[in-house]
């Protein structure tokens, strides 16, 4: 009889995480099938309102493109006014930020988390990125890693390390390649 027992209780919590997945799927599907142009606010509110029912949290005026894709949307928050291209791909195995007026082209995938090298246990951690960052077409973010306010991520980079304020990085992997002057009549902080 106790066999049974846990035989029943293993089912229904399977049962449970399958009904999870499956309500998570039901809404992307919805998301993506609701893309529109980026411009019209009515469809985009709908959707970050149906983001909002995996535990998104996503800015004002913030606009998310066609075919967009979260691993569980609960560890995501998204600043305002923030615009992500097609195709972007968010895998959150831990939490992940981003700023205010965020800039992202097509094909951005952001991981957070890896394996260790040695032996290739999982390695999460949080990814971080700023307020008024440029994030160029096909990048690859994968955490641990925090990407500084006003910084250029060029096109195709693959960025494993932090990267500072006002910097500009391209690569594979994601190197600096100079710094953007401050802002008018303010430092760099």
């Amino acid at each position: 009889m106790e066999i049974i027992k846990k035989f029943a209780i293993g089912c229904c919590r399977q049962a449970w995480h399958c009904m999870r997945f499956f309500r998570r799927r039901l809404i992307l599907g919805l998301v993506n099938l609701l893309a529109g142009p980026p411009t019209f606010a009515p469809l985009q509110l709908l959707r970050v309102g149906l983001l909002g029912i995996l535990g998104m949290k996503v800015g004002c005026r913030a606009q998310i493109s066609e075919q967009f894709y979260v691993l569980n949307g609960d560890r995501v928050s998204i600043g305002d006014e923030g615009r992500i291209g097609s195709f972007c791909r968010i895998w959150d195995f831990s939490e992940v930020s981003i700023g205010d007026n965020l800039l992202a082209s097509q094909n951005l995938t952001i991981i957070a988390g890896t394996h260790h090298t040695s032996d290739l246990s999982p390695r999460r951690g949080p990814i971080s990125i700023g307020n008024d960052v440029w994030i160029g077409i096909s990048v690859t973010i994968v955490g641990p890693v925090r990407i500084g306010n006003r910084c250029f991520i060029g096109a195709g980079a693959l960025v494993i390390s932090d990267i500072p304020d006002d910097a500009i990085a391209a690569g594979v992997p994601a190197k600096i390649l100079r710094f953007r002057e401050p802002p008018a009549g303010g430092t760099s902080a």
